[in-house]
């Protein structure tokens, strides 16, 4: 799981895109808080053991897409049809940059998708969890894609 005093602490370095939408309310597009960004890392990263501390191990098993890319154009374009081909239409997800320093942001997959070159230019690596799916698109640094389910299924809907 996520946690660390200094989450959050460097917003400035989420694509400008990004930052300017999460100021409009009606944009959909929002960073989450320390405590939003440990529910959401729970249900997510949290399921999964862990490599080398930071890479998760993934599980082999049905659904899961083991891919390579090349370049920032491959990673985007692969990152793309991933979630095209896997996230529901509408579906809001969430973006989990690889420094805690950076707050994760949940937004429509849309909006998402519409950035992602701008994502992969801030990012050397990054997670993708989409609640409404189960699935979580994982970005590596060094050339790895991996996509699948997360494990234990789909979170719980929040508590009201």
């Amino acid at each position: 799981m996520r946690t660390s005093a200094s989450y959050g602490t460097r917003r400035d370095v989420l694509p400008a895109a990004l930052r300017d939408a999460a100021r409009d309310p009606g944009s959909g597009v929002r960073v989450l808080d320390a405590a939003e960004d440990a529910q959401r890392s729970g249900e997510s990263l949290g399921r999964f053991a862990a490599q080398d501390g930071v890479t998760l191990a993934w599980p082999d098993g049905p659904g899961v897409a083991r891919t390579r890319w090349v370049d920032d154009a491959d990673r985007v374009a692969q990152v793309d049809r991933s979630l095209a081909a896997r996230v529901t239409g509408g579906a809001r997800v969430v973006l989990v940059p690889d420094n805690l320093a950076v707050p994760s942001v949940e937004l429509p997959v849309a909006v998402l998708r519409a950035h992602l070159a701008a994502v992969a230019e801030a990012f050397a690596g990054f997670w993708v969890f989409s609640p409404d799916d189960g699935l979580l698109v994982d970005c590596r640094w060094d050339g790895g894609l991996v996509v699948g389910p997360v494990p234990g299924g789909r979170p719980s809907p929040p508590a009201r």
